[in-house]
């Protein structure tokens, strides 16, 4: 017997002696109040269980969601599922008014049963200390993606695409290009695109051990890719084999484009890939990011080069 069903037997009892004494003479006998006494007597049925302890929730707050206020975070989510959490607040915030905080958001996205929230991992890893760069340019993460088959229709039918991506870690600003081959030839033509798009020069890149990238591991000479970078004085650095986490912010980037561009859209044709994939870069460098304090990363560039000016 718990705790709860003990005080309702003893409430019980003291309404039993009550009925035979007297309220005031029960209250002296059970040390409780008379007033206690009259409250558990309008309860009782006859029954342990209407004695036993109610909850003591509120059945509303002052500052609880409004109506509208459901109906407006439903709305908006119904248009823009895709969205991450943080985003959306952030669309809710600057283009609805909205003015409740990220948590309230996710609370109020879980009881209208619309969003599950993130998967916990098992054992969380331990954020070790990390180099922020000083300026655009001091380093760029490059990495490629292999474009979704269900993505490619058409003449292309039965070929394989690859994203090259590039962000730089400063301002995180992106270029990506969709290629038909994934070689050191492909890897020199997506660095010479990319020193076009960036308006300031860049001092490192960084990328995987791929054969794209490296001869590190088959040959003691130098892939085609790392004599490029050798020639502009570009600096070439490596990450740790099978640790994709060191290129985390350009393998990060990867998973957006998967949920918010490959999901959705086909290509019939290798320029047409590329034309969909400039529309979708416009968004990924003007979108707001949390780690900027919700600024994009183009405002982020213009107020650097302003400065710098």
């Amino acid at each position: 017997m718990n705790s709860i069903q003990q005080e309702a037997y003893f409430r019980q009892r003291a309404l039993v002696y009550a009925k035979r004494h007297g309220k005031s003479e029960a209250a002296r006998k059970y040390h409780v109040s008379r007033m206690s006494i009259h409250r558990w007597s309008k309860r009782y049925d006859g029954t342990v269980e209407s004695l036993m302890e109610r909850s003591s929730r509120p059945h509303s707050h002052p500052r609880q969601h409004t109506a509208q206020e459901d109906e407006l975070v439903l709305r908006v989510w119904r248009s823009n599922k895709k969205l991450e959490l943080d985003l959306l607040w952030r669309h809710l915030w600057d283009h609805h008014g909205y003015r409740r905080d990220r948590t309230t958001l996710y609370r109020v996205l879980c009881r209208l049963n619309v969003y599950k929230g993130p998967k916990k991992k098992a054992k969380p890893r331990l954020a070790k200390p990390y180099q922020r760069m000083s300026c655009p340019g001091e380093r760029v993460q490059v990495d490629v993606k292999f474009v979704p088959s269900n993505c490619i229709s058409g003449a292309l039918a039965g070929t394989k695409l690859y994203q090259y991506s590039a962000i730089d870690e400063y301002s995180r600003m992106e270029f990506k290009m969709i290629f038909e081959e994934h070689s050191a030839h492909s890897s020199i033509l997506f660095l010479k695109e990319m020193l076009r798009f960036y308006p300031f020069p860049i001092q490192c890149i960084q990328t995987d051990n791929g054969l794209e990238f490296t001869n590190r591991f088959v040959s003691d000479k130098l892939g085609a890719f790392e004599i490029a970078l050798e020639r502009l004085g570009i600096r070439h650095k490596l990450i740790r084999p099978f640790t994709p986490r060191h290129n985390g912010k350009v393998e990060r980037s990867h998973r957006t484009d998967q949920r918010m561009f490959y999901d959705d859209h086909r290509f019939f044709s290798l320029k047409d890939a590329n034309a969909q994939l400039r529309v979708h870069l416009l968004w990924c460098n003007s979108r707001p990011r949390k780690c900027h304090g919700w600024k994009s990363a183009r405002s982020i560039l213009i107020a650097f080069l302003a400065v710098a000016a």
